[in-house]
């Protein structure tokens, strides 16, 4: 009996998700060395049905202190259009392929200053249930000079 109550819930949990958008950052922190280019990678899956007309994904940062405020990176219109931040102009991009559902955030010559929490939000119209964003920590380590 325990065991078909804990199949139920299993399923109930598993169900929930089905039929609503799921973005997921596979790791919870990345850390890169000083002056790498990089790419935090961001999937999503939306409700089952036909390709959506209209996804935007957008990119947000946030410093890790308490209270820190976030600031929009970047946002990417299916369109086409994607509009970046003037402080990050030159510096990202975002490799976005809506059929795979892949949202990446490329980020070049990191710095100390880099040392965030990174937001992907994905909205697609009538596709609001679920979980539409997910965040990861970016660690830049610094090399120690040993004289």
């Amino acid at each position: 009996m325990e065991g078909m109550i804990s199949t139920l819930t299993l399923l109930c949990l598993v169900l929930s998700g089905v039929g609503a958008i799921q973005v997921v950052i596979p790791e919870l922190v990345y850390e890169y060395a000083r002056g790498d280019n990089i790419t935090l990678p961001c999937t999503f899956t939306p409700k089952p049905g036909p390709t959506p007309n209209l996804v935007i994904v957008s990119w947000s940062v946030e410093g890790v202190e308490a209270n820190a405020e976030e600031l929009l990176i970047l946002t990417h219109y299916s369109t086409g259009i994607t509009d970046i931040t003037q402080i990050y102009e030159g510096r990202v991009s975002v490799d976005v392929d809506i059929p795979t559902g892949k949202a990446n955030l490329k980020l070049s010559s990191i710095t100390l200053a880099d040392n965030k929490n990174f937001k992907c939000r994905v909205q697609i119209p009538g596709d609001d249930e679920g979980k539409p964003s997910d965040t990861t920590r970016l660690v830049v380590l610094a090399a120690m000079k040993w004289w």
